[in-house]
């Protein structure tokens, strides 16, 4: 599972996403955004914190490794 809240807004959680999966396009509003990847059979829930700027798009991808990392592309 993984999960994006936006600072003063709600959590959009996206389950089920498995090895090379992409998901469908989410919206946040302007603002700081805080991801975070549950991983099943990890111990680490490896977290990123972003601005999300007004009519761009970003991408948020969950990197193998010891630990799991996530990385931001804006």
């Amino acid at each position: 599972m993984s999960n994006c809240r936006p600072r003063g807004g709600n959590t959009i959680n996206i389950n089920d996403i498995g090895a090379a999966q992409t998901t469908t396009f989410q919206s946040a509003s302007e603002g700081t955004v805080t991801a975070t990847a549950v991983i099943q059979n990890e111990s680490v829930s490896p977290t990123a914190t972003f601005f999300a700027a007004k009519d761009t798009r970003s991408t948020v991808v969950i990197q193998t490794g010891n630990p799991p990392s996530l990385r931001v592309d804006q």
